[in-house]
């Protein structure tokens, strides 16, 4: 029997459907809270282009708006923002779990700003409370005072920072993943199993409702979620 690792958090990026993606992946359900809050306010956001799309599971939410994707590592419209139409500026930009992985993040966000037109904003979301992982490779993490460090110097002025949920939703996350990783090995496989399936389905709402209520302290997130807009 050939085993895999069947619960991993770059598998659970690539899940398609939705749904488990966001009962299982705690990380990604927190950006999904910040992006229905900030959806909720009515936007002139015509123009979106996301940056490190991967498979654009952002989309939904900008039904009807013109939405391009930039990555040079999965299907998208461009692969790179050197490729995108000469004096094309988007409302808004998308870097979505994608600057940990950029090797220079200060000249990214100098280039991204000339796509940007007067007046939109800059949406990132980056990890903190998170494993080493690939795409292809991860550079760095941020505390909040980094971010505004980061993006001052590059620029940028953050309208908004916030944290994606908690030290129990965090401790909920690593919980899951502790154990669906398990699931990977013949030696590991049967107890795991018993556990996942007994305690990830608890675990996991516990975790959605910390993050509901509020519960726990910011200052072991998971991430961040940034809203900016270029300085004046």
């Amino acid at each position: 029997m050939r085993f895999f690792p069947v619960i991993r958090r770059d598998s659970l990026w690539i899940i398609r459907w939705h749904v488990l993606r966001y009962f299982l992946d705690l990380s990604y359900a927190s950006i999904c809270k910040e992006f229905h809050r900030q959806i909720s306010v009515p936007s002139s956001a015509r123009r979106v282009l996301d940056i490190g799309a991967g498979l654009a599971p952002w989309r939904r939410y900008f039904h009807g708006r013109q939405y391009l994707t930039v990555d040079p590592h999965t299907p998208a419209d461009f692969r790179s923002l050197s490729e995108l139409p000469q004096g094309y500026q988007a409302d808004l930009i998308l870097c979505l779990e994608v600057l940990e992985h950029v090797a220079d993040p200060v000249t990214f966000l100098v280039e991204s700003k000339s796509y940007l037109r007067a007046g939109g904003e800059l949406w990132i979301s980056v990890p903190f409370q998170a494993r080493v992982h690939g795409c292809p490779e991860d550079y760095q993490r941020w505390t909040p005072a980094g971010l505004e460090k980061l993006l001052s110097e590059s620029g940028w002025q953050i309208l908004e920072l916030r944290a994606r949920g908690g030290d129990w939703s965090l401790l909920a996350s690593k919980w899951i993943f502790f154990w669906g990783r398990r699931l990977s090995s013949p030696l590991t496989f049967l107890p795991a199993a018993i556990l996942f399936l007994v305690s990830a389905p608890v675990v996991s709402l516990l975790g959605h409702l910390s993050m509901r209520l509020g519960w726990g302290f910011s200052d072991e997130a998971m991430g961040w979620f940034v809203r900016a807009q270029v300085k004046s």
